[in-house]
């Protein structure tokens, strides 16, 4: 049994009884260990193996796979929707008479140094908006529950629309095209506006921005079904006297 010890070691220049590798009781006991646990993990990943689950992959990340110049389509390239509301931070109630507040949602354009803006459609998200957020909510307790409460507006779709929604570019470049939704107080962005600055205070209070977006990502472990997609919610607590801005 002992021609088996994997822990054997060669003799310097001789042999002794005529055998070339010198072997004990303890080194053959750990060879029987080492195969028995090797066989033990093999067993065990063998059916992994047959049916290609779980392999081990090296991810890569790139982040600048899309060039300045390269036009994303809302519906051709990405199907994203988006919906969106402002809420009391602490009282969970829409903020829209608008007499106090309202949504600027735009495309801005800025090509050779010229920037435009073209304006567009939204509404109260319908049954019929939702079914265009074609994924699994990441949370669906809450997506159920801000459905019911009917406080959402949907970006209307394309063909709804009097402008193509493409996107490019990035903020840091000379050229691109962007989505923004702004939302305007009545204080800054109308001359006619008769509230003071404590009436706007007392209704707008501290402010709860939430986003309801699809969201396309590379599931790399699924290779039956590589592309994943998401329904995201974001809550962005803002500030009414100075700037907010939240980037996706």
């Amino acid at each position: 049994m002992q021609q088996y010890d994997m822990f054997a070691r060669p003799l310097p220049s001789f042999t002794l009884n005529g055998k070339e590798k010198v072997t004990s009781t303890p080194g053959l006991c750990l060879t029987f260990i080492l195969g028995i646990t090797m066989l033990i993990f093999a067993m065990s990943r063998l059916p992994f193996l047959i049916e290609k689950k779980n392999p081990l992959l090296s991810r890569f990340i790139d982040t600048d796979f899309y060039s300045n110049s390269d036009v994303i389509s809302f519906k051709e390239t990405a199907n994203f929707n988006i919906a969106f509301t402002v809420v009391g931070y602490e009282d969970r109630l829409p903020r829209e008479n608008s007499d106090y507040v309202w949504w600027d949602v735009f495309i801005k354009e800025s090509i050779d140094g010229v920037q435009t803006r073209k304006p567009l459609k939204f509404d109260r998200c319908v049954e019929d908006d939702w079914k265009r957020f074609d994924a699994k909510p990441s949370d669906q307790k809450a997506f159920d529950r801000l459905k019911k409460k009917d406080v959402l507006f949907c970006l209307a779709p394309e063909e709804k629309q009097d402008h193509k929604l493409q996107i490019f570019g990035k903020d840091d470049t000379e050229d691109y095209r962007r989505l923004e939704m702004n939302l305007m107080v009545c204080e800054d962005a109308r001359q006619e506006c008769t509230k003071t600055k404590q009436e706007m205070l007392d209704y707008l209070g501290p402010l709860d921005v939430v986003i309801v977006y699809t969201s396309t990502s590379l599931a790399a472990r699924d290779f039956k079904d590589p592309i994943s997609r998401s329904i995201k919610i974001s809550n962005q607590q803002i500030d009414f006297e100075k700037p907010n801005f939240v980037h996706y």
